[in-house]
C-alpha cells in the first residue's frame, strides 16, 4: 500500500497525513509572502480549507479531519478531503487564461 498523503489546497502537492498541519501553515505563510510582493489590485487572498467551517460544526467531516490527523482516516475519507482540496486549488490558485481559459501557476 502507498503511504497516505494529503493533497494541500494551497499549493496542490502531497503531504504525509503527520506532517500536513505543519505545512499548511508555512504553505499559507509563503503564499502571503508571495502575494504581499505583487501590487494591491493584484493580490488575491490565500484559499481556505474546504473543510474548515465544516468541521467546526461537527458531524462526519469532524470526525474524517480528526481521524486524518490521527492516521486512521479510511481510504474512501482520505479520496473525499484530497478531492476537496485538488478542487479548491484548481479553482483559486491556478491562475486562468482571459483567452483559452487554460489555467497556469501564478508567476
Amino acid at each position: 500500500m502507498p503511504p497516505r498523503a494529503r493533497v494541500c489546497f494551497i499549493c496542490g502537492r502531497q503531504y504525509m497525513l503527520h506532517s500536513f498541519d505543519i505545512h499548511v501553515v508555512q504553505c499559507r505563510d509563503l503564499f502571503e509572502k508571495r502575494e504581499n510582493q505583487k501590487p494591491p489590485k493584484e493580490r488575491r487572498s490565500c484559499p481556505q480549507d474546504p473543510f474548515s467551517m465544516m468541521s467546526t460544526q461537527g458531524g462526519q467531516v469532524a470526525d474524517m479531519i480528526s481521524s486524518s490527523k490521527s492516521g486512521k482516516i479510511s481510504s474512501r475519507d482520505l479520496d473525499v478531503l484530497n478531492a476537496a482540496a485538488q478542487q479548491v486549488w484548481s479553482t483559486e490558485t491556478l491562475l486562468r487564461c482571459a483567452n483559452c481559459n487554460r489555467s497556469f501557476l501564478p508567476e
